[in-house]
């Protein structure tokens, strides 16, 4: 019987990418022969429940899709009735009940906690580089603080104060929860512990398969889509964000969430999401996009980091983020192993149109990342020709000579593949997709610019910098309104930047005014006051 179950999903595996009329029979019949046979505890389990996912968010029939959700299920009871059995042996695999074990902030596993289908503790500390007692020194009551102060091991400190093991991250994350004002001291504090968390589902919701949206409509394929005319669909009218009801909204936002935990992983644009920045997209070919700013705290100095998630047929199928300042942008993209097999240069294209019209960018950047700097993966895939396929080009010009010379052996010469050398050489270098003649300023330009002031006309005070900058600009522009902590953040920011470009001109400094009451609460109304500035 298990050579039976092995055979036929490695049958399967041949048969479940294949969009042609015969490989569409051969899939379907592949399928109808699994139903028909045992499950077995092996890992052999994992590859068909990542097969299964895939044909979610690649239907190729109503018939077809109706027998992928009934063996979802079938797997689902499987390892529900074999749930101890199951639970070293699909460790983090994201199979429904089987637990997750990672590292994840204070922010992230104070949400984990509040969770009604998930068992969530303490796992753990592993390679800490701060004890528990220096961070409760900061916040237990202080006739408790000669405990903390008294040199015990992390784990040794929670005896002692007498938590039990099932409260115990509970315990700390609201001992550091105490410092949220402080946020980025918080974070230093808890991660420095090495706290490794251990979540135990008591739901299929929290598993690869089961975290999609309520409310996607299914798109049928017939093929898989490799061939496109690119710069149409970038260009192509982006329409208008949907208008989600608040259970819409809700289920979009915990599947977000969800999808990264289930990883073991975050971006600061999801565990610190500004709820008010949602927009959510729905394009072509099953595919959606959801994108979120930060909250006014967690956000960066003059750029935008604007994350997104980019669903299929309701899946979440890749995710990511751009860094935006105006015309220009730094883009980076992740896509779920689960659907590698699938349509990722049409999710690209997507992803770039929703950020080019959404935010009017014209000059899009890629990091070496991206395509293969420290990631063996992105140069055996060649990774770097992928982005070239769709206009990014490398930014150093003595590489962008290169590339355009393997171009020409790649289409020459049938079997030519460029040598791993020539691929890590492109690595020294970023990529861009420029739409337009000319590089904008980017963030970096103006970050050095202020630099040198600081430097230069305060001597390396950067202290003296920020006041004086301040000062100087709301004697220009004669402001005497109170502004909140956020925007105050703001006003350092622009005042620097004022001066140290000497920027005089009226137009000019309204709009960064503007900026200040903007960039705390409003993306698009920031960004456009952003574009402004730079035309005029």
């Amino acid at each position: 019987m298990k050579g039976s179950f092995n055979t036929k999903v490695a049958k399967l595996k041949l048969s479940y990418l294949k969009f042609d009329e015969e490989g569409l029979i051969q899939k379907l019949t592949d399928l109808k022969e699994i139903t028909k046979t045992p499950f077995l505890l092996s890992k052999l389990l994992i590859d068909y429940y990542e097969i299964l996912i895939f044909l979610v968010a690649y239907p190729s029939s109503k018939n077809e899709l109706g027998l992928v959700e009934k063996e979802l299920k079938r797997c689902t009871s499987f390892i529900k009735k074999n749930k101890s059995k199951c639970a070293d042996l699909y460790s983090n695999s994201g199979l429904p009940f089987t637990p997750y074990i990672s590292r994840y902030s204070h922010d992230c596993n104070c949400r984990l906690l509040s969770l009604p289908y998930a068992d969530v503790s303490l796992n753990g500390f592993e390679n800490p580089t701060i004890e528990l007692g220096e961070a409760l020194k900061h916040t237990l009551p202080i006739i408790e603080v000669s405990d903390a102060s008294a040199g015990w091991k992390s784990n040794e400190l929670l005896d002692v104060l007498n938590i039990p093991a099932r409260s115990q991250l509970q315990f700390i994350c609201n001992e550091l929860s105490k410092l949220n004002e402080t946020p980025f001291i918080k974070d230093h504090f808890f991660d420095g512990l090495g706290v490794y968390t251990e979540i135990n589902p008591k739901s299929p919701a929290l598993s690869k398969a089961f975290n999609r949206l309520s409310f996607a409509q299914t798109f049928f394929h017939s093929s898989i889509l490799k061939k496109f005319d690119f710069n149409s669909l970038i260009n192509s009218p982006l329409p208008t964000h949907s208008n989600l009801s608040t259970k819409e909204k809700s289920n979009l936002i915990s599947v977000i969430e969800n999808s990264l935990t289930i990883l073991g992983r975050e971006t600061d644009p999801i565990t610190y999401m500004d709820n008010r920045s949602l927009r959510y997209y729905e394009l072509d070919h099953g595919i959606s996009v959801a994108i979120y700013g930060m909250t006014p705290e967690r956000q960066l100095p003059l750029e935008s980091y604007i994350g997104y998630t980019l669903f299929k047929n309701g899946l979440p199928a890749a995710y990511g983020g751009a860094w935006i300042f105006g015309e220009a942008a730094y883009f980076g993209i992740n896509i779920f192993e689960s659907f590698r097999g699938g349509e990722s240069g049409f999710v690209l294209c997507q992803l770039l149109r929703v950020y080019r019209q959404a935010f009017k960018v014209n000059y899009i950047e890629v990091e070496p990342y991206q395509y293969g700097l420290n990631n063996p993966e992105g140069i055996q895939s060649g990774a770097f020709w992928f982005y070239y396929r769709f206009g990014f080009r490398p930014v150093d010009k003595s590489l962008a000579t290169l590339a355009e010379k393997e171009t020409i052996k790649l289409y020459k010469v049938q079997w030519y593949r460029s040598p791993e050398k020539t691929l890590l050489r492109f690595t020294e270098s970023n990529i861009a997709l420029n739409f337009s003649k000319k590089t904008p300023v980017k963030v970096q330009d103006v970050a050095l610019k202020i630099s040198q002031l600081i430097n230069k006309k305060y001597k390396g005070d950067r202290i003296l910098a920020v006041a004086k900058s301040k000062e100087l600009f709301k004697k220009i522009l004669g402001l005497s309104s109170t502004l909140n902590k956020d925007q105050e953040k703001v006003l350092e920011q622009v005042a620097l930047w004022a001066d140290a470009y000497q920027i005089k001109k009226s137009s000019q400094l309204k709009l960064m005014v503007g900026m200040i009451y903007a960039k705390p609460d409003n993306i698009e109304e920031y960004q456009q006051l952003l574009l402004d500035f730079f035309k005029s």
